[in-house]
This record gives C-alpha cells, sequence and structure tokens, in this order.
C-alpha cells in the first residue's frame, strides 16, 4: 500500500546516495577528505543536501578555509535546466515576459535565476528546477532521520517550513512583508515583486556582489560598514519585527556601493542623522562619498514571530547580560518545551559562573552546549533553535567588529532607521561590553 510505496522510494533513494557519496565515503576509509569531491558530490544529491552545505558554507568559525571555499560555489554554481523549463513555467504562470536571457545568471538548490525584461524593466525571473518536489519529500525524511540524535531539538516543524519554499506564491508574500519592514532604508534593497506564480517569481533585477567580492574591491573600511548593516538588519528582524530572513547566506546578501540620495528636508529620520553624522567632515576616497548598500534576496525560509515570542527573545539577551542564573534558569524554564531542573543545584550554578566570565557570545554558545549535551535537559521548537542560531551568527559579526561599530555609525555614511538603530545598540552594547 501506501506505506510500502514510501518504504521503496526511501531505500532507493538512500541506495543512490550512497552511490553518489561513493568518492568521499571511499577516502574516509584512508581517513583523507577532499572538499573538491565532496562539493561535486553534493551538486549530484539533490536540493536538501546543496541547501545544507550553503548554510555550513557561512560557518567559517567551524570549518576550514578549504571546506568553506568548496561549498560556498554552492551558493549558485549548481546544475541548471533547460530554457524549454523555464518557458513552459512561465507560460503555465500565465506570465509574459518582453525577453529572457537564455542563459540563467545563477542556480541554486531550489531553483535558477534569469535575467530578463517585463514591460521595459529589467527583470530577474526565478524559475523552480523540475521534478524537484518529490526528491526534496524523500530527502527530507532521510534529512529528519539523521537528526533523530540531536533530541534537544523539536523537527516536527522543519519539513514544512522547508518545504514551502516549493510555493513562490508564499515567497512573493513573504518578499513583499520583508520589503515593508524595511521600507524607507536607503541602505537595504529588497526588490518589488512584479509576477509570481507557484513555479516562477518575477522581481526588480538589483545587481550586487558577495560579502567576500565587495570587500576586496571597496577595502577594509567598506567591510566593516557592510558588517554593521547585515548585523542591524538582523537585530530588527529579531527584536522588533518578529519576522526573520532563515537563509542569509551569500548568495542571499549582496552588497554595493551607490550614491547617497540627496537630504531630506526634515522629519525624525532627518534629525538622527544630523545627529550620528559629522556632516562637514571631509571624506577622501571615492568609497567615502558613496554608502553601502544591502541587497536581501530569496524569501523561501522565512520565520515569522508573534509579539511574545519576540518578547522571549528580548528576555534571553536579557538574561544572558545580566549573568544571573536565575534569569537564565528561568527564561528556558518559561519557554523551552521541556526543562530538567539540574540534579545538583550548586555544581549548576558554580559551571553557570564559569559559562559567564566569558565574553556575550560565548556566555550564550556555553548555556546551550550545557544545557544541551549534559543529561539533554531541554528540548526547544525549532523556531526557537532558529532564532537563537541567527542571535549567534549575528553577535559573531559584532564580536568581529571589535568595538568599532559606533565609530563607524557616528563617521557618517551609516544610514538607518531609530528602530533599526535601537535594536542594533542593543546588542552591539552586550557584545562590545
Amino acid at each position: 500500500g501506501k506505506w510500502n510505496m514510501r518504504f521503496l522510494r526511501l531505500v532507493s533513494r538512500l541506495l543512490s546516495l550512497t552511490w553518489v557519496y561513493k568518492g568521499t565515503l571511499f577516502l574516509s576509509i584512508w581517513g583523507v577528505f577532499d572538499p573538491v569531491v565532496l562539493r561535486e558530490e553534493v551538486t549530484r544529491a539533490g536540493p536538501v543536501a546543496i541547501k545544507s552545505m550553503q548554510w555550513l558554507s557561512e560557518r567559517d568559525d567551524i570549518f576550514g578555509e578549504a571546506f568553506i571555499t568548496e561549498m560556498r560555489k554552492l551558493v549558485d554554481r549548481n546544475p541548471v535546466h533547460p530554457l524549454s523549463h523555464t518557458l513552459r513555467c512561465l507560460q503555465q504562470d500565465g506570465i509574459t515576459l518582453d525577453w529572457v536571457d537564455p542563459a540563467p545568471i545563477a542556480s541554486g538548490s531550489i531553483a535558477q535565476v534569469h535575467r530578463g525584461t517585463m514591460n521595459g524593466t529589467e527583470v530577474a525571473v526565478k524559475v523552480k528546477h523540475p521534478n524537484i518536489e518529490e526528491t526534496m519529500h524523500v530527502d527530507m525524511d532521510i534529512y529528519l532521520a539523521m537528526m533523530k540524535p540531536f533530541r534537544f531539538i523539536e523537527w516536527g516543524y522543519y519539513k514544512s517550513h522547508i518545504l514551502r519554499q516549493l510555493d513562490f506564491n508564499e515567497e512573493a508574500e513573504s518578499a513583499r512583508r520583508f520589503r515593508e519592514n524595511f521600507a524607507g532604508h536607503e541602505q537595504i534593497v529588497v526588490p518589488k515583486v512584479l509576477a509570481h506564480g507557484r513555479d516562477t517569481l518575477v522581481l526588480e533585477f538589483t545587481p550586487g556582489s558577495s560579502f567576500h567580492s565587495f570587500a576586496r574591491r571597496w577595502g577594509p573600511e567598506a567591510r566593516k560598514k557592510a558588517m554593521l548593516l547585515k548585523s542591524g538588519l538582523v537585530a530588527q528582524s529579531l527584536l522588533v519585527d518578529g519576522f526573520i530572513h532563515g537563509d542569509l547566506h551569500g548568495g542571499n546578501c549582496l552588497f554595493r556601493m551607490a550614491e547617497p540620495p540627496p537630504p531630506p528636508k526634515g522629519g525624525p529620520l532627518s534629525f538622527a542623522r544630523r545627529v550620528l553624522r559629522r556632516d562637514g567632515e571631509a571624506h577622501h576616497g571615492d568609497h567615502r562619498r558613496k554608502q553601502v548598500q544591502m541587497v536581501v534576496l530569496d524569501f523561501g525560509v522565512m520565520l515569522s514571530y508573534s509579539q511574545r515570542e519576540v518578547e522571549g527573545i528580548h528576555e534571553f539577551v536579557d538574561a544572558v547580560h545580566s549573568k544571573t542564573y536565575d534569569a537564565v534558569r528561568g527564561f528556558f524554564e518559561k519557554h523551552c518545551i521541556k526543562f530538567t531542573p539540574p540534579q545538583d543545584e550548586q555544581a549548576d550554578r558554580e559551571r553557570f559562573d564559569r559559562i559567564m566570565s566569558n565574553d556575550f557570545m560565548g556566555r550564550m554558545g556555553g548555556v546551550l552546549r550545557a544545557l544541551t549535551s549534559e543529561g539533554q535537559r531541554i528540548i526547544l521548537d525549532l523556531k526557537s533553535f532558529m532564532w537563537l542560531q541567527t542571535l549567534l551568527l549575528c553577535t559573531k559579526e559584532l564580536q568581529d567588529l571589535a568595538g568599532e561599530a559606533e565609530d563607524i555609525i557616528r563617521g557618517g555614511g551609516f544610514n538607518v532607521s531609530p528602530k533599526m538603530l535601537a535594536a542594533f545598540r542593543k546588542l552591539n552594547e552586550f557584545v562590545a561590553e
């Protein structure tokens, strides 16, 4: 029946994946790891494997340079589908374009992107790869089975959340909401949705460069401003909007230099800029007369949080900042699906004191490791785990700025809204202490 067919598909897929990874498996027998071989195998393994490696490519704090370099190629250099499929999807979704470039400019785990024009406007056309839905359903079952040892997370929500990427109508709505959240930000660029269907999405064409290419071209000062901008976006998403981009790898956040618009004549944002910028200061070099912009793309993996959940994020940040055992324990008792009290509270307090002697990021990571590795004392819902991971990555970038954030803001060229500035400063104050 139905379950027998599902079982047969799983077994068939497992055998297929074992064959795909045969090179890495063979090399591992001899204690050898070749990231080039692994990257080539991942491209053949399908969308779930590619997506997983895209996320891991951002963790240069965990993996070596050779691994990171190869996995970053999976951001936009994956196998492409033929133009005929792109044109067929556009026709099925009732979308008419003036012109479509036959050669895609990027190919990701779920879809590929072509340049085109619509009513005379230059656009980016995102088209889902063929036959991807069944593969993703089966691969997600395998992936979730592999995640079962990580029992501190409730994984039930994960499959449905990831599979939402397959409906570009939902992505279009997420893109519109994210664009509204950052409306008025001169330095955050979210492309406008022009047309969409289940398998296709047409947006304004918004060019940019990867963070690493941008930093190489424009130098260390521009690099710091780009890091600051990304941290500000994440801080506002976490602490104000409750709407988080869950897939901010290097292919989905691009950077570019742009001429700043003329200053507005009045209003609260104008006043904030006058306070934060030394307008009379001379700027040297072309890049100092420009401002860094961050282009945000791909809104398939988004996480939405209620006001109560956003308040919980604030509670966690405040608890870790307080370095108080009762505050941190109280947060997890209140917000976890399961919290098991320690058998020896005094020993737990002593271990906690050692963890709290670290910097802010070390305290966050230390608390989570202590609660998840010893005795499996907590179970988190996946949404909480995702915002915790997002917060950790954001604080890592702020630490890399080494306390220079306020100097960069006061130095000009960083025009953000008061709500982003407030959210950013809350995190930066804790990280820079």
